[in-house]
């Protein structure tokens, strides 16, 4: 019975020209390349961690306007002033919240009035409107958004209908 594991194949025959190459310095070659990568791999590194630094704590300057906002007002103002302040502390939190995800590369999609993209959006309703060409953005559910030009979350959106 041959033996399964033994090795019957002769050597491989060296292509032209290799007897000539200096194993030792190709070698060293190599290991100078791989440090190179490793020091690019680094900085690649550090750099993605300060960019995640960066947006954490832009996120919590979001968080510092939501304490200020959930802070209880004073009991002597009135109740729609009160209202109408909250209103705008919380609007204004959501543009800081889009100024911070801007900087980190995202953006919203602009989508009403514009013929549905299916590579962008999903369908989830449609509007009767005899006014508009078929399929044109009528209204946003959820927003669509980029980020650093790749899709980021598709949108979902009603579109309208000709009958």
């Amino acid at each position: 019975m041959k033996d399964p594991f033994a090795v019957v194949e002769g050597p491989l025959s060296l292509p032209p020209g290799s007897e000539d190459v200096d194993l030792r310095n190709e070698f060293t070659r190599l290991l100078l390349r791989c440090s190179k990568l490793e020091n690019q791999l680094d900085s690649v590194r550090r750099d993605a961690a300060e960019t995640e630094q960066k947006l954490l704590l832009g996120l919590l300057e979001v968080v510092d306007a939501l304490d200020r906002i959930l802070q209880r007002p004073s009991g002597t103002e009135d109740p729609n002033q009160a209202l109408e302040r909250q209103y705008h502390n919380v609007e204004a939190t959501r543009r800081l919240l889009l100024q911070k995800l801007g900087q980190a590369g995202v953006k919203s999609v602009e989508l009403l009035g514009m013929i549905a993209d299916p590579t962008v959006v999903d369908l989830v309703g449609y509007q009767d409107n005899p006014d508009l060409p078929d399929e044109t953005v009528v209204r946003e559910i959820v927003k669509a958004y980029w980020c650093n030009k790749e899709m980021l979350r598709r949108g979902q959106v009603i579109v309208s209908r000709r009958l």
